[in-house]
């Protein structure tokens, strides 16, 4: 009888301890009401899924999230789950730096965060007897030593929720959907799903709705060149954080296009050559398919132009406009109506009579997350003061 009353007592002890620990997270990392399919995550949000994930004592919780992370096994796949939760780590490449640098906040008058950070993990990782084999708690080993260096060299881990990359699968969803949503006529479909993305007023306006549910675009602040460098993160291109970038941009904004053109402009002749060149064109096309085999009938395309990879889309002036004109041919028994179309008696520059104000120009800032309530905070570690030498 003692023995079933001691095993009671425990199950409600460990019980309550759970209970306090969600709460304390719960009042802690408040939910924030995220825009389309954005996915953004915290450290903290991130430690309790990976503790429920493992089985972890709840307890932990709270020195875990001091920054104290004891030399054993369980920590270890802890914090490699901490990773691929947020999406900073991978078993085969290792620790994504585009991804776990938004983690981080570096001393604004350090310089040297960064190689001190390579050097610590270039260091730790070569101890590391067998350090290439692929046994789970090795990359647990690789993922913590890691981690460990960040904390140590990077700067102050950023509490707030971060915005994570999407993967392939959930940018086609997002492409999905929107082909969905503007109701995008099967003719097209039938083009994009063989990877001839047609410049159409449709197409324009897909291509805006894509950047808008995945997080790249913003409908005030244009494009979030922070949100799409972090997505390439297996593939780095410095180009989406340069000043040339922004300035091509925002020059493309300044013309006062409407939006659907604004995207397809920007995208054509500035972001898709970025990273993987033209990589969303492969996007539309999966999801053109998933739309297509979902049973919707198709019919031949042969009234679109189509765009050359080669030679970015430009977009003429009215002068030019006046003298040739793209008209989309619409078949005789369809209605159209609900589909976004371009004004081509007013092209870009101009307004109609009558027309809403101009939107007012905003500078192209690569800001990501500013949005989120309370404001961010840092927790900071004791940072060595020698310098790693190699």
């Amino acid at each position: 009888m003692s023995r079933q009353r001691s095993g009671l007592v425990g199950l409600v002890v460990a019980g309550l301890v759970l209970f306090l620990v969600q709460l304390v997270v719960a009042t802690d990392l408040q939910q924030t009401d995220v825009p389309h399919l954005h996915v953004a995550k915290s450290f903290k949000r991130a430690l309790q899924d990976c503790l429920e994930y493992l089985q972890l004592p709840g307890e932990r919780f709270e020195q875990y999230a001091a920054l104290h992370f004891p030399d054993d096994a369980e920590t270890k796949c802890l914090v490699r789950c901490i990773g691929l939760n947020l999406r900073w780590w991978n078993d085969t490449t290792g620790v994504q730096k585009t991804v776990i640098g938004n983690f981080f906040q570096p001393e604004p008058s350090d310089t040297e965060y960064q190689y001190r950070t390579a050097k610590c993990i270039e260091k730790r990782l070569g101890s590391l007897s067998g350090s290439r084999g692929s046994a789970p708690d090795d990359c647990c080993c690789r993922a913590y030593e890691s981690f460990q260096c960040y904390l140590q060299f990077y700067g102050n881990l950023v509490q707030c929720p971060k915005a994570l990359p999407q993967t392939r699968d959930m940018l086609v969803r997002s492409a999905y959907d929107c082909i969905n949503i503007l109701r995008v006529p099967d003719e097209l479909l039938r083009c994009y799903s063989v990877g001839e993305i047609r410049d159409a007023p449709e197409t324009r306006c897909l291509l805006r709705c894509f950047f808008l549910r995945s997080g790249g675009y913003d409908a005030v602040r244009g494009f979030n060149l922070h949100q799409l460098y972090s997505r390439d993160s297996e593939h780095p291109d410095q180009r989406y954080l340069a000043q040339e970038t922004m300035d091509q941009l925002q020059t493309i904004r300044s013309t006062n296009c409407d939006q659907c053109t604004e995207v397809y402009r920007s995208y054509r002749e500035v972001i898709g050559p970025l990273g993987i060149a033209f990589y969303e064109d492969s996007i539309i096309q999966e999801a053109a398919n998933r739309a297509l085999n979902d049973g919707s009938r198709c019919q031949e395309c042969g009234q679109y132009g189509i765009y050359s990879k080669e030679e970015p889309h430009r977009e003429s002036y009215p002068q030019e406009q006046k003298e040739e004109k793209v008209v989309v041919v619409e078949a005789e028994d369809e209605d159209h109506s609900h589909f976004p179309v371009i004004p081509d008696s007013c092209e870009c520059g101009c307004q109609k009579d009558g027309a809403a104000p101009e939107e007012p120009t905003v500078p192209y800032q690569p800001v990501v997350e500013e949005d989120y309530k309370p404001p961010c905070t840092t927790t900071t570690t004791p940072k060595p003061t020698t310098r790693t030498t190699t």
